[in-house]
């Protein structure tokens, strides 16, 4: 009896061992096989920009992992190292990693920079390193990393703002040949890293797209959001008084200087300015002093009358006098009639000198002795009148320059000296 008990028992603990072994067996290769089918996580990684300067850009990053499988995971060691094409470092992030709920997502976030140092970023490489994984029981699973990578370092220096420019020219003295010139460029840099500016060459263009000046400047570093002034000095032609309206362009390389790395490209800027008038660049009035003196004597036609018109220049430069007529008018009353016009040869005002020129006139006697109806026989006076056209050899426009000067008939007297008004204007 008690054997045969003995024996039952035994087979029972046999069978319930082997039902138990079977459930583990069992058990084990579910595991093993949902294990084998567990995802890879979605892993997407974005970079949004803090701040861009000459010497690096800081960047921070989100690292969006999300776990489509019913087991957590488990994210250790995880770095992103972004290369050059050459392979030279330009970045590192380092994350210590966690774990990641089942059907849950997790977003790792962490700020560091590049330095590109001389590099370009047009082609950059990011290697993805780092433990993923679940550990069920004494079965371990590392799973592949799928990543996509949303960036924005590589075209960071295509968003390049050229800077813009205020140019500034002050007309300076005046000579034969050119009119000195200042010039200041007020450069603003909209970017937050600093632009360096070389080779800064300005020309002078008139209407007809004719360059009369040419000037370089030396050039400077412009910093970040900030004005940065320019200044030279330089020479144009005297012909470009001869335009209205001058054309001013601007052409100079500039490099942009970006977390270590250089970029160049061109500024071609162009402007406009109003030509200065003449009588704004000379030292003085045109001319300073002039002088009208006559020398009469009888004729058998007339008055003989030699005009002559001394003109005082303390410029420096010569100035052509053309078109020089003489017009004398009879003063009857406030009553005004020309008797006698002539003309004065063309002819070169010196610098720094007086120069004179003479002209000769008939005044007829009947014109003189004949009064206007109800008026006396000899005039109150004679108007003498002297106008001319004055510029500078190479200028098309000239000054107009009147005078008139007042005498009376007792005698004719030698040497007169004429009043001296002088008008001018632009024609």
């Amino acid at each position: 009896m008690w054997l045969s008990n003995f024996t039952f028992h035994k087979k029972n603990i046999k069978f319930y061992i082997e039902i138990i072994a079977i459930v583990f067996v069992l058990t084990l290769v579910t595991i093993f096989i949902v294990i084998q089918m567990v995802g890879a996580p979605e892993t997407t990684i974005k970079m949004e920009i803090l701040e861009i300067n000459s010497k690096e850009i800081v960047v921070k990053s989100f690292i969006d992992i999300k776990n489509t499988n019913s087991f957590d995971m488990i994210v250790e060691k995880l770095s992103l190292l972004t290369t050059t094409k050459s392979g030279n470092e330009i970045g590192c992030l380092k994350i210590d990693g966690g774990r990641i709920p089942a059907n849950k997502n997790k977003i790792f976030t962490k700020t560091y920079s590049y330095k590109f140092n001389g590099e370009s970023p047009k082609e950059l490489i990011t290697l993805v390193k780092g433990n993923i994984g679940i550990n069920v029981g004494f079965i371990e699973k590392k799973l592949p990393i799928s990543v996509n990578i949303i960036s924005v370092i590589n075209d960071i220096v295509d968003n390049f703002n050229t800077p813009s420019a205020n140019i500034d020219i002050n007309f300076g003295e005046i000579t034969q040949k050119n009119i000195s010139i200042l010039v200041n460029v007020d450069f603003q840099n909209p970017n937050t890293f600093d632009v360096k500016i070389d080779d800064i060459i300005i020309e002078i263009l008139n209407e007809k797209e004719e360059s009369v000046g040419e000037m370089r400047l030396t050039g400077g570093v412009l910093t970040s959001k900030n004005f940065t002034s320019i200044n030279g000095q330089g020479l144009v032609l005297i012909e470009a008084l001869n335009a209205e309206i001058l054309k001013v362009k601007l052409n100079s390389s500039a490099t942009a200087i970006v977390a270590g790395y250089n970029k160049t490209l061109s500024i071609d800027i162009e402007s406009k300015i109003n030509t200065p008038d003449l009588d704004e660049l000379l030292p003085s009035s045109l001319p300073t002093d002039a002088v009208i003196r006559g020398d009469y004597s009888a004729s058998l036609f007339g008055f003989k009358s030699e005009i002559t018109l001394e003109a005082i220049n303390p410029n420096n430069i010569e100035f052509t006098a053309k078109d020089i007529t003489i017009t004398v008018a009879r003063i009857d009353r406030n009553k005004r009639r020309i008797v006698a016009t002539g003309d004065i040869e063309d002819g070169i005002i010196k610098a720094n000198d007086t120069t004179r020129f003479r002209g000769e006139l008939i005044i007829p006697y009947r014109k003189v002795f004949i009064p206007t109806l109800g008026g006396k026989i000899i005039p109150d006076w004679l108007e003498v009148t002297i106008r001319a056209n004055i510029t500078i050899k190479g200028l098309k426009n000239y000054y107009w320059v009147g005078m008139t000067g007042y005498t009376d008939l007792r005698l004719f007297r030698k040497d007169v000296i004429y009043s001296n008004p002088v008008t001018v204007e632009w024609t």
